[in-house]
């Protein structure tokens, strides 16, 4: 919440609510522009950030403007993010074996991307990982036209392979829909839970973070298989079939999950240290609105103010 290492929880003023911030210079023989002696503790801005309950801890937390650049790990995360999703479509093709379960290879990839947003949201906050999961949006699409438009292009005539380039890489238009609203919906799900949780919980890590962990996780996965499944396969499979091949496919990413849990909570906190960053969204402060060019949050607002 505020902005620098305090010893002891940053004074807050009884009256409005707001957190009152204060730096300390480091030692130096130079006088700064504003005339103060270095090494004094010098007011800065007032946040007004945390209107509502603070956590006992809050000096661990450094708030992070929208826009702001300069990390190491988000343009990997990025990456790795879309890239999972990418592959998504062509491994879904293949079904495999998982002991008694029978899964597209998809299953394999696309937890991926709701561990990532995880360790995006816990680190970098909301609005941050809400411009990954558009970005993702905007690859997938892509990348589905161009699958589609390369498959409807005429093909060479040495080339005798069409049938099975479609049969891997072409996507019937509902099950393009049914892939690209469920994904919004679950992943935006997993990131607002993710943030809301944090906050209530104070940023705590240990088993208490491997719990918000696992609860997005699971809830935004449930989302993301009920609405792909109603969309891409309602009329076309008996209802009890729907269920039962739902159900399969949201238990094994549940075991996914569980057993990436570990490693995702080391990770997070591990690029916390790297970053220097440990956000936390402020509910009163933060728009969980998947539209942020209609609904700008304050973390937009402060950067635009400072752009």
């Amino acid at each position: 919440m505020c902005l620098g290492d305090w010893p002891s929880r940053p004074p807050q003023n009884k009256s409005s609510g707001e957190i009152i911030c204060r730096c300390r210079t480091r030692k130096s023989n130079v006088r700064s522009r504003h005339g103060f002696q270095n090494n004094q503790v010098v007011p800065t801005t007032i946040c007004r950030v945390v209107l509502a309950r603070v956590p006992p801890n809050c000096q661990r937390f450094r708030r992070l403007d929208s826009k702001a650049t300069g990390f190491k790990l988000s343009g990997a995360l990025t990456g790795v993010f879309v890239t999972a999703l990418v592959l998504v479509p062509s491994t879904a093709q293949k079904f495999i074996a998982i002991g008694p379960f029978n899964v597209n290879g998809g299953t394999l990839v696309f937890p991926l991307t709701f561990i990532i947003n995880a360790v995006l949201t816990e680190v970098y906050g909301y609005a941050r990982a809400r411009r990954v999961i558009w970005t993702g949006l905007a690859c997938q699409v892509f990348a589905a036209l161009t699958y589609w438009i390369v498959g409807l292009w005429p093909a060479a005539p040495f080339w005798h392979d069409q049938a099975a380039f479609m049969a891997v890489l072409g996507v019937a238009p509902r099950i393009a829909l049914a892939s690209l609203t469920a994904y919004f919906c679950g992943e935006f799900a997993n990131s607002v839970i993710l943030s809301k949780m944090k906050f209530a919980q104070g940023g705590k890590t240990g088993l208490t973070q491997a719990w918000r962990f696992a609860a997005s996780s699971f809830i935004g996965q449930f989302i993301d298989t009920s609405v792909f499944m109603a969309v891409a396969f309602a009329g076309a499979l008996a209802a009890t079939d729907l269920v039962k091949t739902g159900l399969t496919i949201w238990l094994v990413k549940v075991l996914y999950g569980v057993v990436a849990l570990p490693l995702s909570t080391r990770f997070a906190n591990w690029a916390k240290r790297v970053e220097g960053i440990d956000h936390l969204d402020a509910p009163g402060a933060t728009n969980y609105s998947p539209f942020p060019a209609l609904f700008k949050d304050s973390q937009s607002r402060g950067a635009d103010k400072k752009s």
